[in-house]
């Protein structure tokens, strides 16, 4: 799995590739963190058209969402729009944002299948 990150006019925008994996994906909410941009509440779109998540698990799902809440004040009133266009990775996607919004205060997620109907979010 390969990822990139850019903070664009304030908008934090994940593109991720290949087969998903849990590692990269503790590594992505690490870079967001540590970039020098990045505050509570900055928006957040995560591009995952290109990635296989047929690699993932419910149980993954869950992982991912109780990283985030490790990291909960940081990710604070952050609204977080995720793209997809499988319909695993829409199904796992749905998941992870149930998990996520117990684990994250104040938070909103969003799953789209565009990226024009997430920037317009």
């Amino acid at each position: 799995m390969q990822f990139s990150l850019q903070c664009n006019q304030g908008i934090f925008d994940v593109k991720t590739e290949g087969d998903a994996d849990l590692i990269t994906f503790s590594e992505i909410i690490k870079e967001i963190l540590n970039h020098g941009k990045w505050k509570s509440g900055n928006p957040l779109l995560v591009d995952h058209t290109k990635l296989n998540a047929s690699t993932l698990t419910s149980k993954d799902m869950e992982s991912i969402a109780f990283l985030c809440g490790q990291y909960s004040e940081q990710f604070q009133h952050t609204k977080c729009a995720i793209i997809t266009v499988g319909d695993l990775e829409y199904a796992l996607g749905r998941m992870w944002q149930a998990f996520v919004e117990t684990e994250v205060r104040d938070t909103s997620v969003m799953i789209f299948k565009s990226r024009a109907e997430a920037m317009a979010w």
